[in-house]
């Protein structure tokens, strides 16, 4: 706790000289904080109640720059903060109190709470973050910007050794950036396992009113209605990882889902052991008649996804990923880690409380796990809902967990289930005669095993090249799906298909070419986040205008720890923007820089050259990695630009 000082022996003049080449510490966004006031900025009423100024009513070429103070560092569910909570249900609404899901545990947090501040701002403002690095146990931290494509900055995407170097203990960094393009985002840790901890929030992009194409569907758009959906263990996430990795590979299933870091999972016990109490739901409050936007993001970490519904109450859909589609009304959707959707809910039923449920599936599945939320109309009672929690809503499902063909919750049978590829752009837009400058077969690799084989793998591209992917799923060794998510772009998905028990890459080869999968150029939806089905497939298409080095990776965090990612280059480094002057540089730190990876213990059993790097062209296996390879790579060769090599 600080109970430490420093005995200074001579002046500084009477020291040895310091190397020439020895590392200095700082703040790196060009400034150094000169106190510590903006750790504690927490309004005294509840959190949620504070609004950064920037969140308002957008207007036409009216931009602002809107400046955030973030602090990450462990902190505590239920701590000294939570006072009686949940004993006293007020006590859990004070500002920096986790009640969590009711078990005590480290967390790793932005100013004390998750999900993070919430990020309000209209598109084209300028978004000043600045990311304090309190973790206690030394270790670094980053921030990506999920959603935000950083036309023009992408070295504030937010990767650790990719696009900037990891934020290290007691330094800032200044992130900086167009907030661009609008829709609903969210922001993350892209590092280790931190999302899986806590370190996630919500950032909301909006348009001017008359510029948002769905303005006339509905009646409210608040702050209050954003939905940030989580998967939760009983501990630091580390401790499953590694346990996982070098003990039991079924130990990575998640205890509780969250529901803007809220659940009721655990009873808690006082002082007197017969007497128990439970953490608080959260509240959605509706007035009888209105119609109200909502917004959903999944920052889970594991293969979990969640079935969403409303009891009594069908959903329209407006938005997925950020971007308008035409509105689609279902009875209940499902969301992937990475995923966003926007919904319009009518408040159109008797004056009462209605359960709003995400039902976990696939590893969140196993236990029967639902997070849940509490629709209150005004007037209605202070009480939570007395229907079945856990009831299975039936009837038009939007984006099913194909994964699944014989779990109930996950199929309805034809005319029920709408596939992601069947989704609408809100424009109407044909691509049927669209020259494809490069096609590219990408297959997840089989030959791993036990051993965690590891490849490097970069796709270069030059700029402004109509590029498509078919991401091939065979599998094997389990099968499992991928949600697979591009940083710096939208793409179009033009096709989703799961073959039976089984595929292989020669026939998916086979049926693509002779037009044999499901293809739809007729308004083709724009993600950035697409799910890969087991024995099956996804097509993708997208142009390589934004220059940069894009990660392109599996959203599940152990499947990305493990190395499932790779990067897209879009265009020649010399069209890059420029690197800031003041980037702080990575590399090591005995006045060299290593100039391969042998030093890192390349652990594949089988021979490195399987690795094999084919055109761009050709195909590719996906298989995993080691980011902390690319660095030396990709920072080589943008000093050897900037003149600092």
């Amino acid at each position: 706790m600080g109970q430490a000082m420093l005995l200074k022996f001579g002046d500084f003049a009477e020291y040895p000289s310091i190397p020439a080449n020895f590392p200095r510490c700082g703040s790196w966004g060009g400034h150094v904080f000169k106190d510590a006031t903006h750790r504690d900025q927490c309004p005294q009423q509840p959190v949620q109640e504070y609004r950064h100024e920037c969140a308002r009513v957008c207007q036409r070429n009216v931009h602002k720059t809107c400046e955030y103070n973030f602090t990450v560092e462990w902190y505590l569910t239920l701590s000294k903060a939570c006072y009686d909570c949940p004993f006293n249900l007020t006590d859990c609404h004070r500002p920096h109190c986790i009640a969590a899901d009711g078990h005590m545990r480290a967390v790793v947090a932005v100013n004390r709470q998750i999900p993070g501040p919430m990020i309000e701002v209209c598109e084209g403002d300028t978004l000043v973050v600045n990311v304090k690095n309190e973790l206690e146990d030394g270790e670094s931290t980053v921030i990506h910007w999920h959603g935000i494509h950083q036309m023009g900055t992408p070295y504030m995407d937010g990767v650790s050794m990719i696009t900037q170097c990891p934020i290290p203990q007691f330094t800032t960094f200044r992130y900086t950036f167009k907030a661009s393009p609008a829709g609903t985002h969210f922001y993350h840790s892209h590092i280790g396992s931190q999302i899986a901890d806590g370190l996630y929030g919500a950032l909301i992009v909006r348009k001017p009113p008359e510029d948002e194409p769905h303005r006339t569907l509905y009646d409210e758009d608040l702050p209050s209605h954003v939905v940030q959906l989580a998967d939760w263990f009983p501990e630091p996430s580390n401790a499953r990882f590694i346990q996982f990795v070098h003990k039991e590979a079924d130990f990575f299933l998640p205890v509780s889902l969250l529901l803007n870091g809220r659940s009721d999972n655990y009873e808690v016990k006082s002082s007197n052991p017969n007497i128990t109490a439970r953490p608080p739901l959260e509240v959605f409050h509706v007035t009888q008649g209105n119609r109200y936007r909502f917004r959903f993001t999944n920052a889970g970490h594991t293969k979990c996804q969640f079935k969403v519904s409303v009891d009594a109450h069908n959903l329209t859909v407006i938005a997925a990923d950020g971007v308008a589609v035409k509105p689609l009304e279902v009875d209940t959707f499902g969301i992937k880690p990475g995923e966003r959707f926007d919904i319009v809910l009518r408040a159109n039923q008797s004056v009462g409380n209605y359960w709003l449920k995400a039902a976990g599936l696939v590893d969140c599945g196993f236990l029967g796990h639902v997070a849940l939320g509490v629709i209150r109309y005004d007037g209605a009672a202070d009480e939570y809902p007395t229907e079945d929690r856990k009831a299975n809503r039936l009837g038009k499902y939007l984006n099913p967990t194909i994964s699944e063909p014989g779990n109930p919750i996950a199929t309805h049978g034809p005319g029920f289930d709408i596939l992601m590829d069947e989704l609408e752009n809100f424009e109407n837009e044909n691509f049927t005669d669209e020259n494809v400058d490069v096609k590219y077969y990408l297959v997840n690799t089989t030959n791993c095993g036990d051993d965690l084989c590891q490849c490097t793998h970069m796709v270069e591209f030059r700029l402004n090249q109509v590029v498509e992917m078919v991401l091939i799923n065979e599998g094997r060794p389990i099968p499992v799906e991928h949600s697979l998510h591009l940083h710096g772009a939208y793409f179009r998905v033009l096709g989703v298909g799961k073959l039976g028990s089984s595929t292989s890459v020669e026939e998916i080869k086979k049926l693509h070419e002779e037009g044999n999968l499901r293809y739809k150029l007729i308004s083709p939806s724009y993600r950035d986040t697409v799910i890969v089905p087991d024995n099956g497939y996804a097509i993708i298409r997208f142009r390589t205008d934004n220059p940069g080095v894009w990660l392109f990776h599996c959203h599940f965090n152990l499947h990305l720890n493990l190395g499932q990612a790779m990067l897209l280059k879009f265009g020649e480094f010399a069209e890059y923007p420029s690197i800031p002057a003041n980037l702080p540089r990575c590399g090591s730190w005995g006045g060299h820089v290593y100039k391969d990876a042998t030093h890192r213990d390349q652990c594949p059993k089988q021979p490195v050259q399987e690795c094999k790097e084919p055109t761009a062209t050709g195909n590719r296996n996906l298989s995993p990695f080691s980011l902390f390879q690319l660095v030396i790579f990709v920072l080589h060769v943008s000093w050897i630009k900037t003149g600092q090599l």
